[in-house]
């Protein structure tokens, strides 16, 4: 599951999901993020933490807060134009 904006790292997402045999779901909104999570647990959240469609940290202290959702691991990323950070 990715809670990814951008289209360009959508398709690299996409493409690297589709080549490894593995679906991979684009939530569009938190509550549909959440419904999706809670249907069936992913393997994998890929996050960018600079969306401006999630609420990344709060999606993140969600999973980690729920006991039966907290082992799903998470990659979280920002854009590699942001060098401060």
């Amino acid at each position: 599951m990715a809670a990814v904006e951008d289209i360009f790292f959508a398709a690299k997402v996409r493409a690297a999901a589709e080549a490894s045999g593995v679906v991979v779901e684009f939530p569009r909104t938190d509550k549909a993020f959440a419904e999706s999570v809670n249907a069936a647990a992913p393997a994998l959240i890929v996050c960018d933490l600079q969306s401006l469609r999630h609420d990344p940290f709060a999606l993140v202290a969600a999973l980690k807060s729920d006991a039966c959702l907290r082992a799903i691991r998470v990659v979280g990323f920002f854009a590699h134009t942001e060098v401060e950070l």
